[in-house]
């Protein structure tokens, strides 16, 4: 398989229940986007943000391109990278949100193994062994960039949920396991944040 040169990170939701935007709030005296950003660097892996505007995050010097639609929640910026992925010649995009705590870097190398195993899939998903089966977790996410036209018919007839696309493709998803304190540490709150930073310090 082709090498991932960088990861999507969904940026440009309106974080209306955190109160602020969630990619630039302080975690560990960095804005998380670019705590977010130097952890993926240390896979040797670059970050492209997926934001309403390409000079919304000018200031911290990573490359962006703009979502499909404002305000149109996370399959608009699925389907901004897709798009991206695809015009780059890129087989495979990887993507994720920018709601997290930590990149891990035993993530890649689970999705990338289960690629491998099984040809036929067209996205991998995180999957821990203990995981409640009905979680629904769509980042980080290796999807195959040919997607994009299927998800951009789907865009065009109305379906523009995360969830509604996955149950599209849900017969070519596979998973890529990890153990279960690897996976994201995901928040929409601040007091979710505060209990992920309290966990974290223990």
């Amino acid at each position: 398989m082709e090498r991932i040169a960088w990861v999507y990170i969904l940026a440009g939701g309106k974080s209306s229940r955190f109160g602020e935007n969630k990619a630039t709030v302080s975690v560990k005296g960095q804005p998380l986007i670019v705590r977010l950003a130097n952890q993926v660097a240390r896979q040797n892996l670059g970050v492209r943000l997926v934001a309403q505007r390409t000079s919304d995050y000018e200031a911290f010097g990573i490359p962006v391109i703009e979502d499909m639609a404002p305000n149109a929640g996370p399959f608009a910026g699925t389907l901004a990278a897709l798009r991206d992925a695809y015009q780059l010649g890129m087989p495979w995009c990887l993507i994720s949100g920018c709601d997290m705590l930590d990149w891990q870097p035993e993530w890649l190398p689970a999705l990338l193994r289960a690629a491998e195993l099984r040809l036929e899939l067209d996205a991998i998903l995180l999957k821990g062994k203990q995981e409640d089966q009905e979680a629904f977790r769509p980042f980080p996410g290796l999807y195959r960039s040919s997607l994009w036209s299927e998800a951009q018919k789907a865009w065009e007839g109305g379906s523009r949920s995360m969830r509604g696309f996955h149950q599209r493709i849900q017969s070519r998803i596979g998973s890529g396991v990890v153990e279960p304190n690897l996976l994201p540490k995901c928040f929409n709150t601040t007091s979710e944040l505060e209990m992920l930073l309290g966990d974290v310090s223990r």
